[in-house]
Parts: C-alpha cells; sequence; structure tokens
C-alpha cells in the first residue's frame, strides 16, 4: 500500500502550467482568465489555486497579457467595456420605464 502524503501546494499550480504550456498556450493568459473566472464568481477554484483570484496574481499576469500581446489584452478589454455599456444602458433602460411610467 503507497504511504499517504500530502500534496504540495504548488503542484495544483505546476500541473495547470504544464498543461497551458503543454497545450500551446500561453501560461499567463490561463494564469489570467482562470483568476477572473474565480474573482467574479464564475468558477469555483480548488484548493491552492484560488491563489489565482488575488489582485496582485491578477495585476501581474494582466501586465504580462498586455505586454506579450496587446491585441489579445486590447480585445479582452473592450469586450468588457461593452459589456458595461450595455449592463449600464440595460439599468438605465429599467430605471426609466419604471419612473416615468404611469
Amino acid at each position: 500500500m503507497p504511504p499517504d502524503f500530502a500534496v504540495p501546494p504548488l503542484a495544483d499550480i505546476a500541473l495547470a502550467l504544464a498543461l497551458a504550456w503543454g497545450a500551446g498556450i500561453r501560461v499567463y493568459l490561463v494564469l489570467f482568465l482562470c483568476g477572473i473566472a474565480g474573482r467574479m464568481g464564475w468558477m469555483a477554484l480548488p484548493g491552492e489555486l484560488s491563489i489565482l483570484s488575488h489582485p496582485l496574481v491578477l495585476g501581474a499576469s494582466g501586465l504580462m497579457l498586455a505586454v506579450a500581446h496587446p491585441v489579445l489584452f486590447l480585445a479582452l478589454l473592450s469586450l468588457a467595456a461593452l459589456g458595461a455599456i450595455l449592463l449600464l444602458r440595460w439599468l438605465l433602460k429599467g430605471l426609466g420605464a419604471r419612473r416615468f411610467s404611469p
């Protein structure tokens, strides 16, 4: 019977990085997208991977993404801005309909 041992906390992160690198995807892009998904509550990050949603990790991976792939970074930024504008229009339209309806 194999001995019981605790998996080091960095093992999960190392596995995620190895899989991203092996798939040909930039590591910081995977870290940034997983961190954003965890921060926004879209995905529950397991155990030690919750560090990816920390603001410093998000900032560092976002900065590396912006430096290495400015077009991709600007595309992600523009999608976020478009989503915010559409949400704001939807909220204002809903408030206006309630305020001025008889």
